[in-house]
């Protein structure tokens, strides 16, 4: 499950052969002589325009935060030194606040038409969960291309 600590060797593996991956492309583009930085892409439902159903998206997945992989990342980043641009939150806090769809196809970016029964396999409305996911401290190291005020 990406959306939490390794808790298997398997997970545990494809955690640091992406990590040892990731730094030797690092390593092979500094060594050409170009910058190197990493950014992260969202998942549909890190970036869902409602917190209901986030919650009971991580209640059946059992997890307590949907950013596991842009910390991992993060800490990676800082670790070995190269610049990192965190989309996730950003780009959650712009669903929230605009109500906008960042997943889905054609006509359906933006404008609500990316149903709920795409993340279940059947329509559902909102869970009454309370709660808001955790947000592990995470800092980019590069600035937002957009914030919260971005529109649709």
């Amino acid at each position: 499950m990406v959306y939490r600590v390794p808790d298997d060797a398997n997970w545990n593996e494809a955690w640091l052969v992406t990590e040892a991956l990731i730094k030797q492309i690092g390593a092979e583009v500094t060594q050409h002589g170009s910058k190197f930085m990493v950014a992260t892409i969202t998942s549909d439902i890190q970036v869902y325009p409602d917190q209901a159903v986030r919650q009971s998206m991580m209640n059946q997945l059992d997890v307590q935060d949907l950013f596991y992989p842009d910390t991992r990342l993060a800490g990676l980043a800082d670790r070995e030194g190269f610049p990192f641009l965190d989309l996730a939150l950003p780009m959650q806090v712009a669903a929230d606040t605009n109500k906008v769809f960042f997943h889905g196809f054609g006509r359906a970016i933006g404008n609500g038409h990316c149903c709920r029964s795409h993340l279940s396999g059947e329509p559902r409305s909102p869970a009454s969960a309370t709660g808001t996911p955790s947000t592990l401290p995470r800092k980019s190291t590069v600035p937002m291309p957009f914030g919260p005020e971005l529109k649709p």
